[in-house]
């Protein structure tokens, strides 16, 4: 368990020989190391420190001050978590600390007032001491709505940034360079990212635990046996039956049927498993269309808001057509 910073009385305790420069108080000298023994570790915001620095950091590790269990895929979502904040006009970002104080998630503790530096160096300690590691399934959920709301690129270049990419967090110009853009460019993909997330929904019940999670299991496991005994699905069985019949004969309609008896392209699909081109797919999925029941369901007018071009819609009909729906048709006159 790491050492409380309120547990230091005096900044000599550490018995550094340069003092003067790191800071004005115990809580801000501890929190300015803190923060740099992550940076120095996983971060290129920070590219290069002085000896009193590295000193300080080696004092801090001595007297057991500086955690070691935290990477850059927790602080990951921490970033994820300030973006979405501020790009939804929540919680302001402290102007004093650039980097981390609003890098721990749930309010663990109360903030100081606005302006009050003591008290927001106390608050970060106290975060940083009581911060809990999201678990393994809570980083696989964010990764999945990640991946679930934007482009792969979107993906990649979000996950590079903030750290979830499991290579440390990079700052807008080095990102950029592994991108091969701008910095501009990455700050304005960032910036489509968290708009893009705010708006798909996903985030609005937050990340699931692991009971929460065994719990919607069991609700639906116990859901699907109470289906069992209903007439219905005596009904939708009786026709599976009658389906598994057909996909063993040699008529060519067969093959529709074994699609559909081995999980192929149906209502409830993917737009993903249409093998779609990037654009086509790109203006659906920023339209929120995500399954093949989404595109079925579009109306004339909808379709005229996706801005396809004439060539990208005849793909997205040709897809359709080889999906199994020969009638489908997209109507924008």
């Amino acid at each position: 368990m790491v050492r409380k910073a309120s547990t230091l009385s005096s900044i000599d305790e550490l018995g550094l020989t340069c003092v003067g420069k790191l800071g004005h108080s115990v809580e801000e000298i501890i929190w300015f190391g803190r923060e740099m023994a992550y940076c120095s570790k996983y971060s290129d915001w920070w590219p290069g420190m002085d000896e009193s620095i590295k000193e300080l950091i080696e004092a801090l590790d001595k007297a057991g001050l500086i955690r070691d269990d935290i990477e850059p895929k927790h602080f990951g979502i921490g970033y994820l978590y300030r973006r979405i904040l501020r790009c939804a006009g929540g919680a302001a970002e402290t102007p004093k600390f650039p980097a981390m104080i609003s890098d721990f998630l749930e309010d663990q503790s109360s903030p100081g007032e606005e302006g009050d530096a003591r008290s927001n160096y106390a608050r970060g300690n106290r975060n940083y001491e009581n911060f809990e590691l999201p678990t393994d399934d809570q980083l696989k959920y964010v990764v999945w709505i990640l991946k679930t709301a934007l482009t792969d690129r979107e993906y990649r270049v979000l996950a590079y940034r903030s750290g979830l990419g499991g290579e440390g967090q990079h700052d807008w110009g080095n990102t950029a360079k592994r991108f091969g853009v701008t910095p501009e460019r990455i700050r304005q993909i960032e910036n489509k990212s968290v708009s893009k997330l705010i708006n798909s929904g996903l985030l609005r019940n937050g990340i699931p635990t692991a009971k929460e999670q065994r719990d919607r299991v069991n609700r639906i496991v116990t859901g699907l046996n109470e289906l069992k005994k209903t007439p219905e699905y005596l009904k939708w069985m009786k026709l599976m039956a009658e389906l598994n019949n057909i996909s063993m004969m040699p008529q060519e309609y067969s093959e529709a049927a074994t699609r559909y008896l081995n999980g192929g392209i149906i209502e409830a699909s993917l737009i993903e498993d249409l093998d779609l081109g990037t654009i086509p797919y790109n203006c659906l999925k920023r339209a929120g269309v995500s399954t093949v029941a989404d595109i079925l369901a579009m109306t004339a007018e909808e379709w005229r808001e996706v801005f396809l071009r004439s060539k990208d819609a005849a793909s997205v009909v040709e897809a359709m057509h080889n999906a199994g729906y020969p009638d489908f048709d997209i109507n924008i006159k």
